[in-house]
């Protein structure tokens, strides 16, 4: 269904907390795909003006990102839902096809 390509059958077969939890997968894929380019823009600039430095230059003070300290010193919560892997596993196998 749309963004995240499931077919019809898939997404009729899915509980609410099933599909919720595919749109947050997927919606946290986009976002790092997002950051990643993001993050090689700023490496591409630190590089160039690493060129005309001649002291070391700290990527996160010169070109801060806004997620730079929204990780700092925290761990990702692992989301827990009644979906047994074996059926996330066999969904997410037919998605891929």
């Amino acid at each position: 269904m749309g963004r995240v390509g499931m077919s019809r059958k898939d997404f009729e077969q899915c509980t609410p907390l099933e599909f919720t939890r595919i749109v947050e997968k997927n919606n946290a894929l986009e976002e790092l795909r997002f950051r990643e380019g993001w993050e090689q823009t700023r490496a591409q600039i630190i590089s160039v003006a690493a060129l005309f430095s001649k002291q070391p230059i700290n990527p996160k003070e010169r070109f801060p990102l806004p997620w730079d300290k929204e990780y700092q010193g925290k761990q990702a919560a692992v989301p827990k839902g009644t979906s047994s892997p074996d059926r996330m596993r066999e969904v997410l196998g037919r998605l891929k096809k």
